[in-house]
Formats: structure tokens, C-alpha cells, sequence
């Protein structure tokens, strides 16, 4: 019997299956497969569960799968594919976000001497103050749109109203 008829039966029965749309008074309805939840309220239900084996018989899944409690992670959080554990931080009251930065590296440095196959890699805002070049790419497109926004402007009036390019008409302009 092929696993993927296996897990389409725990599918349809647990969460659903679409199946298709019907119109009925001028509305259309969805059609959805699932078993009602008094059927599906203990792990040892699934043993009740039928599915279709290749010459078209129904036979029982309690006879294909066993059940057993395991505790996990409800996700698994991955960064480049490789599991990752996902640290959200912010610097404490009177220190920047560089000092943090420089204390996570440390204590990193630390652990990495007795578990040198931990590693730790840097994303989001984080990423773009380590990166130097990310913050002139980044800073450069902002001034470059914002220029050009107040370039329009101050052709028209001779100077820059919001005052994010010049702080006065340039001396060229005479």
C-alpha cells in the first residue's frame, strides 16, 4: 500500500480535503471531506480510520501504524536549512544595540570553544549593522530616492522645503 494514500486518508479525516464547488440557489457551495470531531477527539481514533489498499479492499490504519507519545517542538525553526534556534533581543536600558551585539559575540565565542559545531549567524536590522556595505547600499537608495523626490521640488522653489538634501539654496544657483 503506498504511504501517500496512507497519509491522504489521516488528512481527509483530521484536517479536510476540498473536493469541489457546487451552485445551489444561485450560490456556490464548497465541498469539503472531514470527520466529525467526536470521531477524531483521541490519538487511538485513528485506529478506526479506513483506508483503500491496492486491490481495492478497505483495511483498518490500527493495522499499519502504531501510535505512540513523543513531546517535540511544535515547529522547527531553520535558517540556510539547518536547524536554528531563533534569538530575539534588545539591548537593555543605557546600552546600544552595538554594545548587545559585541556581548552576543562574546558569549558565543565562549560556547563555540566547547561546542565548536554550534555556529550563529546574523538577520534582519542586526545583519545590516554588521554589514557595512548593506548599510551604504541601503543608505544610498534612501538618499538617492529622497534626493531626487526634493530635487523635483526645489527646481520649482529654489530650495529644498523639508530640508533632507540642503540646508540652504546652493551658492551655484546664484
Amino acid at each position: 500500500m503506498p504511504v501517500d494514500t496512507v497519509f491522504q486518508t489521516l488528512q481527509t479525516y483530521l484536517s479536510g480535503l476540498y473536493v469541489n464547488d457546487f451552485v445551489r440557489f444561485g450560490r456556490v457551495y464548497k465541498v469539503f471531506l472531514q470527520a466529525e470531531p467526536e470521531f477524531t477527539s483521541q490519538p487511538s481514533d485513528i485506529g478506526k480510520f479506513y483506508v483503500r489498499n491496492n486491490d481495492g479492499g478497505m483495511v483498518p490504519l490500527n493495522t499499519l501504524v502504531k501510535i505512540t507519545k513523543i513531546s517535540g517542538p511544535n515547529f522547527v525553526s531553520r535558517f540556510n536549512l539547518y536547524n536554528a534556534a531563533e534569538i530575539i533581543g534588545a539591548s537593555a536600558p543605557g546600552y546600544s544595540s552595538g554594545q548587545a551585539i559585541k556581548a552576543i559575540e562574546e558569549v558565543m565565542a565562549e560556547l563555540r570553544q566547547s561546542a565548536p559545531e554550534i555556529g550563529y549567524e546574523w538577520s534582519g536590522l542586526t545583519l545590516q549593522e554588521k554589514n557595512p556595505r548593506a548599510r551604504h547600499r541601503s543608505s544610498s537608495a534612501w538618499r538617492s530616492s529622497s534626493s531626487s523626490c526634493c530635487w523635483r521640488r526645489s527646481m520649482r522653489a529654489g530650495v529644498c522645503p523639508s530640508r533632507c538634501c540642503w540646508p540652504r539654496r546652493p551658492s551655484s544657483w546664484g
